[in-house]
């Protein structure tokens, strides 16, 4: 097997991000929870930044960017979905409980976020298997009714990935996971209990914690993979087959889209499914040692909108099952919900967007069969 260059190498100033391995926080955290104290534990716990509402900055200006007027759609046509009672003896997160990982892509200092990444993870206590769907983010999706800084009242389409975006400059971190829920539940039938955002160094570190991941090349992905760091790290060489990789080199895999003119965000969203797999293994198999050098790392490096006590519930009911779990995976919208493609002038500015459409009932039926275990 192939060793995709030199771990913990000098990195570029990077662009685009995606992240998506946070997935590995929340198992490190559930497997810390079964071998130390309650006390150690709400320490941890305290290190994870919380989200925080903000001022309300987004402009009719701002709006007009970022959202596609659709007059002939009502905002709140859609019912809401109500969650499902659930029996007691499941605990009190319930049968179900689906927390959406977003990985965003602001630097330190700027003042927007898109969602790079959205990956909705389902954990059913009953089947005891994990559900991963893969939000593709050039979804053209509804947005229901905003209140601009004027408090005048906007609704329309955009892409999925400035929905957050839209939610930030609303609301601030805690206003972009609200929104986002929002639209994921009125595009898609999904409730979400609990959001957790991450970034570029999340990502890294986990990876490079873990002391790697494997990633299978075919030959244009090598070519691809070569090509990149020829510019930045030479020493670096990708062959076809099992590569073992650190964090940076993980990190380019996982944006990977352009390998050949056959290359989608549709492909790409496959290979972020694989690694978070392998990354649920390693994190299974790690020593308390392991896992607690992992937290200390990772948890600053997370925001979320769950309270220490959610956080602690959830932990603590997931544990006893963690060894059980299997892991499913699937693409939202896939070819079943009607998805299509297009490249049109979305914003009528003479720039042109790539969209996804998709069948909004087909989707609601297959996303709501296992994220509210109908």
């Amino acid at each position: 097997m192939r060793k995709g260059g030199r771990f913990l190498a000098p990195q570029p100033d990077k662009k685009g991000k995606t992240w998506l391995t946070v997935l590995v926080i929340l198992l490190a955290v559930v497997l810390l929870v079964g071998a130390i104290g309650a006390g150690f534990v709400v320490s941890k716990l305290n290190r994870i930044q919380r989200a925080q509402r903000g001022d309300n900055n987004l402009s009719a200006d701002d709006l007009s960017g970022l959202l596609v007027d659709d007059p002939t759609q009502e905002p709140e046509t859609t019912a809401t979905t109500e969650p499902k009672p659930t029996d007691p003896d499941y605990g009190k997160t319930g049968k179900v409980i689906n927390v959406l990982l977003i990985g965003q892509d602001a630097r330190e200092g700027e003042d927007s976020k898109n969602a790079d990444t959205m990956i909705l993870v389902t954990v059913n206590k009953e089947t005891k298997t994990i559900t991963m769907t893969s939000f593709l983010r050039d979804t053209l999706v509804y947005i229901p009714t905003v209140l601009d800084k004027d408090g005048t009242p906007h609704s329309g389409r955009t892409k999925l990935t400035l929905a957050y975006a839209m939610g930030y400059k609303w609301g601030g971190d805690l206003g972009a996971m609200e929104i986002i829920d929002k639209v994921i539940e009125r595009n898609f039938g999904a409730v979400v209990d609990d959001n957790i955002e991450v970034d570029m160094d999340a990502f890294d570190a986990c990876i490079n914690a873990l002391h790697g991941v494997t990633i299978t090349l075919d030959e244009d992905e090598v070519n691809y993979m070569n090509k990149y760091f020829e510019k930045y790290d030479p020493d670096r060489v990708f062959e076809v087959g099992d590569n073992l990789v650190d964090g940076w080199a993980a990190e380019v895999y996982v944006r990977t889209r352009h390998a050949n003119n056959g290359d989608n965000d549709f492909n790409r969203t496959d290979r972020q499914r694989a690694v978070i797999g392998q990354v649920l293994e390693k994190v299974k198999n790690m020593s308390l040692a392991e896992v607690n050098r992992l937290v200390d790392q990772l948890l600053p490096m997370v925001l979320t909108d769950m309270t220490n006590t959610d956080m602690a519930n959830c932990v603590m009911e997931l544990l006893p099952l963690l060894p059980e779990m299997k892991l499913e995976s699937i693409q939202c919208p896939n070819e079943q919900m009607g998805r299509r493609g297009a490249t049109i002038d979305l914003f009528s500015d003479g720039i042109s967007h790539s969209v996804l459409y998709f069948d909004e009932a087909k989707a609601k039926s297959i996303i709501t069969a296992f994220t509210e275990a109908d």
